[in-house]
């Protein structure tokens, strides 16, 4: 039997990014059809990051690997890491490391997605070391997702946000951000799936993401 998981956050006019603009564009009333004009920004809720987005010059979005985009994914527990300002620490990864492989997807579950909408959301998520970052480049991941709103702490400065992104970016893993609902997957191995709109010129874009039981 398959079982499909959503692992992607609603996007509303109610977004914590305040991005987010839905305004009738044509009606069933006036014109046969009802179309919505819909604004936001290319990192809300739950979204892919196009190595442009902290590498200047790199590739942007309609370059991304879709195939990266889906197939088997690792799930590891680090429920452990979910007290505000606890970062992951290679330390954290290690006892992970055979699932950790070549060409593997990995989802980091924390349940910091529990704090989505709230003042704290993003303030002292749990988030990657630079040290973190270059074991799973080294492990050679091809995607790398996390619930939490970054896989970097951007509360503690610019320069860890990028020091954290850039060699995952650089080495064409596929970031995505913002996942949740993780804790309701019953397997450590799932399908995943998070595919981007085909923006070009691009930085992101929000995904739908999904795991698939078989």
């Amino acid at each position: 039997m398959r079982r499909v998981v959503d692992l992607s956050f609603p996007i509303t006019v109610q977004d914590p990014r305040g991005t987010v603009r839905m305004v009738p564009y044509r009606t069933i009333a006036e014109h046969a059809a009802m179309i919505t004009l819909v604004t936001f920004d290319t990192h809300v809720g739950t979204h892919l990051d196009a190595p442009a987005h902290q590498v200047a010059g790199a590739p942007t979005l309609e370059s991304v690997d879709l195939e990266k985009c889906i197939g088997p994914a690792a799930v590891i527990d680090l429920t452990s890491k979910r007290l505000p300002h606890q970062l992951i620490e290679v330390a954290d990864l290690e006892p992970f490391a055979e699932q950790v492989q070549t060409g593997g997807r990995l989802l980091i579950r924390t349940d910091w997605s529990d704090q989505y909408g709230q003042p704290g959301w993003t303030d002292g998520y749990p988030a990657l070391t630079v040290e973190s970052a270059q074991w799973l480049v080294a492990r050679e991941i091809v995607l790398l997702g996390i619930d939490t709103p970054s896989v970097a702490p951007i509360y503690l400065s610019r320069k860890l946000m990028v020091a954290v992104h850039a060699p995952l970016l650089r080495a064409g893993v596929v970031v995505v951000e913002s996942l949740t609902n993780l804790r309701a997957l019953g397997r450590p191995k799932v399908t995943f799936v998070a595919l981007p709109l085909n923006l070009v010129g691009t930085d992101g874009c929000p995904v739908r993401a999904v795991a698939v039981e078989e």
